[in-house]
């Protein structure tokens, strides 16, 4: 399989380098990449699980799904600074 994700998040591109996938394409922009998968030149990306009805993501009129069956633990942790 091919993944699309951004190389600065590290966590991210980690996991996906240790699935040995045929192709990780780094792009900058998260609406670039839901469009090159919608368009089938990467066959997913990294998203959390989303709170509807069959765990779709919709960015920008373009309608995600979860592939049946997966989920991926990523390797290293996520941080986040609340103020």
């Amino acid at each position: 399989m091919t993944a699309v994700s951004n190389k600065n998040w590290k966590s991210d591109w980690n996991t996906l380098e240790g699935l040995h996938l045929k192709k990780i394409t780094h792009i900058q922009h998260w609406e670039i990449m839901t469009k090159i998968v919608d368009q089938m030149r990467a066959d997913f990306l990294l998203a959390p699980f989303q709170p509807t009805k069959g765990m779709y993501l919709t960015v920008n009129d373009i309608h995600l799904k979860p592939i049946t069956g997966i989920k991926v633990g990523l390797v290293g942790s996520r941080h986040f600074a609340v103020s």
